[in-house]
C-alpha cells in the first residue's frame, strides 16, 4: 500500500484555495485516503459514481417505498464519491480529458435532470397524476436554461467571483445547487409514507426554484452586461462546448482536429478558451 499522509494533512493538500469544505468533504477525506492507499485513481471513483447514480434512478423507476429510501441512498453515496475524485485528481496531481468531461457531465446530469426526474416519478406514484411528471421535465428544461445563463456570465466577460463577493444571491444561484436539490429529495423519500403531500410540494417547489433562479440569473447577466444576454452565437457556442466534451469517446486525433478549429475560429469566446485548456 502506498503512504499516505494523515488525513488532516491530506484535507490540506487535496482542498489548498477551497473555501467550500463542507461535511461531504470533511468526512469523505477519510475515505479518499484509502483509496488513495490502494491505488485508486480518480476515474475509478468518478465510474463509481456513474454506476451509483444509475443504481438510484433504476430504484426510483422500479417503485416502492423501500426502494425511494434505498435510491436517495444511492444518490448520496455519489454526491460523496463526487468529492473524492477531485480530492484524489489533486493528491495524484492526475490530469485527464475524459475524467472532467465525466465529472462535468455526472455533476450536469445530476442537477439538471437526475434529481428533477426521481421527484417526479415520486410525485406520480403517490398521487397517480401524470401532470408531476410533465411537470418534472419542465423543471429539466428550466435547469438546462439555468446552466446555459450561468455559461453566458463568462461569455459576456462578468467578473462574477467580485461579484459574489457583494450579492449573497449570485452565490446562491450561480451554482448546481446540488446538495440542496438531493438534501430536499433525500427528506421527501423518507418521509413519504407518513406525509404523503410531500413529493406532490417537492415537484411544485423545484419547478418554482429553476423559475426564480432563470429569472434572477437572467436579469442580473442583462444588468451587469449592460446588453441583451442571448444572441444566436452564444448559443452556437455553448452548443459546440457540449459537442466538444461528448468528443470524448472520439479518438484523440479528432479532437484534436476539433480543438484547433475551435481555437481558430472562437479564439475570443472565453467557454471556449475555458473547455479547450482543460
Amino acid at each position: 500500500m502506498r503512504e499516505i499522509p494523515p488525513a488532516n494533512q491530506l484535507a490540506q493538500i487535496c482542498y489548498k484555495g477551497n473555501k467550500r469544505v463542507d461535511i461531504y468533504r470533511k468526512a469523505s477525506i477519510y475515505f479518499t485516503r484509502q483509496a488513495l492507499r490502494i491505488g485508486m485513481r480518480a476515474n475509478h471513483i468518478t465510474a463509481l459514481r456513474a454506476i451509483f447514480l444509475s443504481i438510484g434512478l433504476a430504484l426510483f423507476a422500479k417503485g416502492g417505498i423501500a426502494n425511494y429510501i434505498m435510491a436517495v441512498f444511492a444518490y448520496q453515496i455519489a454526491l460523496f464519491l463526487d468529492t473524492m475524485d477531485g480530492a484524489i485528481a489533486r493528491y495524484n496531481k492526475e490530469s485527464s480529458f475524459l475524467g472532467e468531461a465525466m465529472d462535468f457531465a455526472l455533476d450536469h446530469l445530476s442537477s439538471t435532470i437526475i434529481y428533477f426526474v426521481s421527484a417526479g416519478i415520486l410525485a406520480l406514484r403517490t398521487t397517480g397524476n401524470s401532470a408531476f411528471l410533465w411537470m418534472s421535465l419542465i423543471t429539466c428544461a428550466l435547469a438546462q436554461s439555468a446552466a446555459f445563463l450561468r455559461a453566458l456570465y463568462s461569455e459576456h466577460k462578468v467578473h462574477t467571483e467580485e461579484l459574489k463577493k457583494k450579492s449573497a444571491l449570485l452565490r446562491f444561484f450561480h451554482q448546481d445547487n446540488m446538495r440542496l436539490l438531493l438534501f430536499a429529495l433525500t427528506i421527501t423519500a423518507i418521509l413519504t409514507p407518513w406525509a404523503e403531500y410531500l413529493p406532490k410540494a417537492l415537484a411544485q417547489s423545484y419547478l418554482l426554484f429553476e423559475i426564480i433562479k432563470n429569472a434572477y440569473l437572467f436579469s442580473k447577466l442583462w444588468i451587469e452586461s449592460k446588453r441583451f444576454p442571448f444572441s444566436i452565437r452564444n448559443i452556437k457556442i455553448y452548443s459546440i462546448s457540449a459537442i466538444y466534451m461528448a468528443s470524448t469517446l472520439a479518438s484523440k486525433k479528432i479532437r484534436n482536429r476539433l480543438r484547433a478549429k475551435l481555437k481558430e475560429k472562437y479564439k475570443e469566446s472565453p467557454l471556449i478558451e475555458q473547455i479547450i485548456r482543460a
